[in-house]
């Protein structure tokens, strides 16, 4: 079963947070009748996005074979068969679309979102990852789609500095995990042909660019409107520090080892992890609480 858990890369579903935000920012996620609904969907994306995972790995098994670390995934390694794999991707697409017809129901748009995801992603995966720019536009909007989606699925409007602020982190993380590829490209030669037209001092200069726009946006977010009429915006601002703490210290670890995945930098950084946990229980005080 492990095996098939990390065929599925079940531990990139933390991504999926961002479907949840917007239930959570809103200041509705104690409430039921919106919060199931919510984490279907995270379960849905959850399916959909494993089913690309393991689309790209069959597509690729020959080049992960060469690479010091995707040498070790599943189907390059050979613990799971091709066979096998596709099998498994047709049952999580059967649930993912089962799942989705479910949210269909009250909420139309959100199969919409969900299969401009898996479309987008599919055209990524074939072509779309080799031409430079495209490539990190998508993985950006892979983030974006998720908040989306989220906001449909509960049906609120997101709101214009918080879409501002999650398309910067978006772009923020996408390239600093192209920026890190780039970095850490083997010696082989075994790589994706946009690397090889990508300059890491480009790809420095504008990750620091959106880093500065995601703490910029976040502190406009802060003090909006909305904020400002829950009486709540000072409280708010009293966040930023989090934010720009947690902005440097994942800039701190793209300027190590790191490969470049938000997600291992999330899960095995101890410091990022306890000041997201911290940054969540104050925000949740200040949305629930006060």
């Amino acid at each position: 079963m492990r095996k098939y858990l990390k065929l599925a890369r079940v531990h990139q579903y933390v991504k999926n947070i961002f479907i949840i935000a917007p239930l959570f920012f809103s200041g509705h996620i104690t409430d039921m009748s919106k919060l199931l609904p919510c984490l279907l969907g995270v379960l849905c994306f959850g399916f959909i996005s494993s089913v690309i995972y393991i689309i790209n790995d069959i597509k690729d098994v020959h080049f992960d074979k060469l690479h010091p670390k995707k040498c070790l995934r599943p189907i390059a390694s050979g613990a799971i068969s091709v066979k096998k794999a596709i099998a498994f991707a047709v049952v999580l697409f059967v649930l993912a679309v089962v799942f989705s017809a479910v949210l269909f129901i009250k909420t139309p748009y959100s199969a919409l979102y969900a299969g401009v995801y898996f479309v987008l992603n599919l055209l990524y995966t074939y072509k779309l990852k080799n031409i430079p720019i495209v490539d990190i536009a998508i993985l950006a909007a892979g983030f974006m789609i998720r908040l989306l989606y989220g906001a449909t699925i509960i049906d609120i409007q997101v709101s214009n500095w918080l879409y501002l602020t999650v398309m910067s982190i978006s772009f923020f993380l996408a390239i600093g995990k192209r920026r890190n590829e780039l970095k850490n490209v083997d010696s082989s030669g075994a790589t994706r042909k946009s690397l090889q037209m990508y300059n890491f001092g480009f790809l420095d200069k504008i990750l620091y660019m959106f880093a500065a726009l995601t703490i910029v946006f976040y502190s406009l977010w802060c003090i909006n409107s909305i904020m400002i009429s829950r009486g709540i915006s000072d409280m708010m601002l009293w966040s930023v520090p989090g934010v720009i703490i947690l902005v440097t210290r994942y800039c701190f670890i793209m300027e190590g080892s790191s490969d470049g995945d938000p997600t291992d930098a999330l899960l095995h950084d101890m410091p990022m992890c306890i000041m997201g946990v911290l940054y969540a229980i104050y925000t949740a005080v200040v949305l629930y609480v006060i």
